[in-house]
């Protein structure tokens, strides 16, 4: 996260915003489970354990929907032979 997503104050680390005070710590620690997530995709990628890879991918996705999520997502999808959805990813990924 670069900028609060309340007043777009840039983001100093802290979970309270410095110009709004808004409580921005659940979205940050929404974000950490995302890349831990895709952490896990991606070492059970390595494993060859596509169709857990899949499922911590989805999970990843869920959370937080950036382009590496996506990437990863479709191709654990493509090796699960689940086509349709490999291809709506990579779409999205060229959409962005």
């Amino acid at each position: 996260m670069d900028r609060c997503p309340t007043c777009n104050a840039r983001y100093t680390g802290k979970k309270i915003c410095q110009r709004c005070k808004t409580d921005i710590g659940k979205l940050i620690d929404i974000q950490k489970d995302s890349m831990n997530h895709m952490n896990e995709a991606l070492s059970l990628f390595y494993k060859k354990k596509y169709e857990d890879m899949f499922y911590h991918a989805k999970r990843s996705y869920s959370l937080y929907q950036c382009s590496e999520n996506i990437k990863v997502l479709a191709n654990a999808a493509l090796l699960n032979n689940d086509y349709k959805l490999a291809l709506n990813m990579w779409s999205k990924v060229n959409d962005k």
